[in-house]
């Protein structure tokens, strides 16, 4: 039966295709067979090629070329060749015969490097990779060679594709890479030691977030001379440049120059703008480059921040266009505020993500650096849905890059800025943002996951600065912004307030706008949030009720107490089947001013005002903390003493005061919680 083979590829916008594959042609298509076009149907790249250009399936022309030939390292042999004909022809099996959703680009690339890493072992032992896919002594060689360690789950799964296609569709008969003990072994090894992205430290990231809202708001001060300085050294080849790069740029450009005379330099230029100080704490040096560089940090700043208060990934922000920013003002006159972008996975589909004032300011920042880079290629950003993606918020820093030949096809596929945090020209942004690692940090981490040797893993030191990732603020966003407790440290709940309520809005399960936000998109962040809403109430009261050493009372607090001196006390105490109960929904754990609640579902005697006093009552789930009483205690004395006496509001204020204060009274073992 002939068979059909469309390319696995999502098309949007104006996507051409590239050719079909008829199985009636055999295993392998010619070397002209089309593997991609250009919007304008011209062929980016044909099958023969030693490098597959698949730029324009990706949206902003991000640049992706599949090099066959890149693995290695020396002149190719007759047998390096084969070598990678064999990599094209797999990667074609990956992209053109393979079932399901198309593969994402970093699939792509991650099977690349599998097959790369293939590439070197078969040229070390003289053999083909289809001589390793189809032998189980040499692929479990390949096992133990740990030439690549990350690439054995992708080779796992080429396996499987392999197996399932067949011998008369591949050309060979693969192995079966489930009975081969040697692969289980290393596949089970590899993610072993493959660790969960750990949430930030309480108090490293408080500091994270205060120290990129400092970097954005020193930005602030200077920007719009920064800004200034940008465009006249982009306007003016001569300017801001040496003496003798006046001169040579003068003459190969054919640029008119008085001999002799000499635009202003750029440590003249600095001076000019006020810039002195800047460049200074920053280190950047005197140059158009270190005036590019200070641009790019200040634009990753942005992007980390955007990422702390919206929880999106780093490629999602990298994606977001130039208009991004929606607002909604509810009935009360609440202002709300969105970002739109795309989804970064297979199905290419507008998303939106909440935020705050502190997520738009740094999204505000780098529209105007934009505005600053599409002006000076004269672009215009669109704000039509169809065409606003073309025009990223995160411009290519190519575009600015003096001296160079600025990017071809801008005006309507712009490309994006490449910024890898860890890279080395970020090295003093990061000392500025990461803070050094703590005891009371490993100790909070010992907290969240007991099991887990925390102090044995090199990259949580004590002295060593905070390894950030993109996807840790995502993590701790999700754990930190709920309305559990789990937070005890005044400066990040102020941080995280207002973005709490509006998750708590948005993203709660039962809410009604829930759906609209989340949708299908089995990765949005909003799932995380909900999915981790249990794990925070759980952590908080494993802390509360379990390692505390304050003085607490309450129902639930007599009844955990009690159940202590039975044989339940074991059971009682265990972390697991403690967070399983609160996945299960048969526990839940929320703040309220007094401690803590352990209602699962609505309290059924809710207060009127933010205090509500039947919880002193002998309610059964409270769990009462004397700090925080004392606290409401003196509060309510401030607001009583406000209050006009002979009003009935002072009753009622007072008669709370009194309530609480008899609460205090009975009481029983009162002593100052520790601290």
């Amino acid at each position: 039966m002939k068979i059909l083979f469309e390319p696995k590829i999502f098309l949007h916008e104006d996507m051409a295709s590239p050719d079909t594959w008829p199985s009636s042609n055999g295993l392998t298509p010619s070397d002209n067979f089309i593997v991609s076009r250009n919007s304008d149907q011209s062929t980016a790249s044909s099958y023969g090629d030693k490098i597959w250009n698949l730029t324009p399936y990706y949206q902003y022309n991000r640049p992706t070329h599949l090099n066959f030939t890149s693995w290695c390292r020396s002149a190719l042999t007759k047998e390096d060749i084969q070598i990678s004909f064999e990599i094209r022809y797999f990667i074609f099996i990956l992209l053109w015969k393979r079932p399901g959703s198309p593969l994402g680009r970093s699939s792509i690339k991650n099977y690349m490097q599998a097959l790369r890493s293939l590439a070197k072992h078969a040229k070390l032992n003289n053999y083909t990779i289809t001589d390793i896919l189809s032998n189980k002594e040499h692929l479990s060689e390949y096992y133990t060679s740990q030439i690549s360690k990350n690439s054995f789950p992708i080779i796992y799964s080429l396996l499987n594709l392999l197996l399932q296609l067949g011998e008369r569709e591949i050309g060979f008969k693969p192995i079966s890479a489930n009975n081969t003990t040697q692969i289980n072994k290393a596949i089970s090894e590899y993610r072993e030691s493959m660790r969960q992205h750990p949430p930030i430290p309480t108090r490293i990231y408080a500091l994270i977030i205060s120290k990129v809202k400092h970097e954005l708001d020193e930005w602030e001060k200077i920007e719009k001379n920064y800004l200034k300085l940008f465009v006249d050294c982009i306007s003016n080849p001569l300017l801001g440049r040496s003496k003798n790069s006046q001169i040579t740029i003068s003459t190969q450009n054919g640029t008119a120059r008085s001999p002799g005379k000499y635009l202003p330099t750029f440590q003249e230029l600095i001076n000019k703008y006020e810039l002195e100080e800047y460049f200074n704490d920053r280190k950047l040096t005197r140059s158009v480059k270190g005036l590019t560089k200070g641009l790019s940090n200040i634009r990753g700043a942005a992007k980390i921040y955007a990422i702390a208060f919206t929880g999106m990934r780093s490629q999602e922000a990298s994606n977001l266009p130039y208009y991004c920013l929606e607002t909604d003002v509810d009935k009360t006159g609440r202002e709300h505020i969105f970002v739109v972008g795309k989804t970064t996975k297979l199905k290419i589909a507008e998303t939106r993500w909440v935020t705050n004032t502190e997520g738009r300011s740094a999204i505000k920042i780098s529209q105007r650096i934009a505005s600053t880079i599409y002006k000076s290629i004269e672009v215009t950003p669109s704000k039509n849905r169809r065409e606003r993606n073309s025009f990223p918020l995160f411009i290519s820093s190519s575009y600015g890059e003096f001296g160079r030949k600025t990017p071809q096809n801008h005006r309507k596929h712009c490309k994006v800025m490449s910024f890898n945090f860890f890279k080395e020209k970020y090295e003093t942004l990061r000392l500025r943002l990461q803070p050094n690692i703590l005891e009371g940090d490993i100790k909070e981490l010992e907290q969240i996951d007991p099991h887990r040797n925390w102090r044995e893993e090199s990259d949580f030191t004590i002295g060593k600065p905070w390894r950030l990732t993109d996807h840790q603020l995502r993590r701790s966003l999700a754990l930190y912004a709920q309305r559990s407790g789990l937070v005890s440290l005044p400066s990040l709940r102020r941080q995280l307030q207002h973005i709490t309520e509006e998750m708590s809005r948005y993203y709660a399960r039962g809410s009604i706008f829930a759906k609209n936000f989340i949708g299908d998109d089995n990765d949005h962040f909003g799932l995380e949030w909900q999915e981790t809403t249990p794990v925070s109430a759980g952590l908080a009261y494993i802390r509360d009720m379990h390692f505390s050493h304050a003085s607490l009372f309450g129902g639930h607090v007599k009844w955990f107490e009690h159940r202590l001196k039975t044989n339940d006390a074991p059971l009682l105490m265990d972390r697991n089947t403690t967070m399983t109960r609160f996945r299960n929904g048969e526990l839940a754990y929320k703040e309220t001013p007094l401690g803590g609640c352990t209602k699962v579902g609505p309290c059924s005697n809710p207060g009127i005002r933010f205090l509500n006093i039947e919880c002193l009552a002998g309610c059964e789930n409270l769990v009462g903390k004397i700090s925080k009483l004392e606290r409401v205690i003196e509060a309510q004395k401030i607001l009583v003493s406000r209050i006009d006496p002979h009003t009935i509001e002072w009753k009622m204020e007072n008669n709370d005061l009194e309530a609480l204060i008899t609460a205090r009274e009975k009481v029983s073992a009162f002593k100052p919680e520790a601290t």
